[in-house]
């Protein structure tokens, strides 16, 4: 699933956050893209008991600058 980005952005095209449950327990993925990214940095909180929100808040570091950037995703099991 694609999230879309609001507010527009400078240097990030789009974001995404992917979340898997299995038996041996939850992982997730961050994917952030953009035009010569050189660093991500930043925090991701989980909470939730039969839905999952997931909160990625952090920087996107470019050859031409950097700028904040906070995605939210939840998720029902």
């Amino acid at each position: 699933m694609q999230n879309s980005i609001t507010p527009r952005y400078s240097y990030i095209i789009s974001a995404n956050l992917d979340f898997c449950i299995s038996s041996s327990g939850a992982k997730y993925s961050i994917y952030i893209y953009g035009n010569e990214i050189t660093k991500i940095s930043g925090t991701l909180t989980a909470s939730g008991r039969g839905s999952y929100e997931l909160i990625f808040s952090g920087s996107v570091s470019t050859k031409n600058g950097s700028e904040p950037i906070t995605i939210s995703e939840t998720y029902f099991y």
